[in-house]
């Protein structure tokens, strides 16, 4: 049998953990950068093009990766809180993650209305599309990587 050796948490380990959570998170908030600008682009398609009052301007590459970098590292600081909370046994993790749900789609919609020259229904709006394309890319990842084939075992 397999005994798993006492792992033990050096200056290194935790300088090299932070620096790849950190590179982690600027390549994350490209990849959203992308889907923040489809989501604008969709959204302008919907309400009849970019020339009408109603649209929303398409943020410049590195202000959309600026505003999801802010966006994720926010919603990164509530997320080590809660998880704080949960592995001290004040929250259960079914309550973690109720509370994480709405608060990152908070964040996102105050991030959005923030820093876009849109109004907070139509940040809103954006939110939800960057939410839906972002769980169909999850979606297809999950089959393309043999999720499913793991959920039958």
């Amino acid at each position: 049998m397999w005994v798993r050796p006492e792992v033990q948490l050096t200056d290194a380990g935790l300088f090299w953990g932070l620096c790849c959570g950190l590179v982690a998170l600027v390549i994350s908030s490209a990849v959203n950068a992308v889907i923040l600008r489809i989501a604008c682009w969709f959204y302008n398609m919907q309400v009849g093009g970019w020339y009408l009052r109603n649209s929303v301007p398409l943020p410049a590459w590195g202000k959309a990766t600026l505003i999801c970098f802010v966006s994720s590292a926010v919603q990164l600081m509530v997320g080590g809180v809660l998880a704080v909370e949960q592995f001290a046994g004040r929250m259960s993790p079914i309550v973690a993650n109720l509370i994480s749900a709405p608060l990152t789609l908070v964040v996102g919609v105050l991030m959005l209305y923030a820093w876009l020259p849109t109004t907070f229904a139509r940040a809103f709006a954006l939110a939800l599309i960057q939410l839906v394309f972002v769980a169909m890319i999850g979606m297809i990842m999950f089959v393309m990587f043999g999720g499913l084939e793991l959920m039958q075992r």
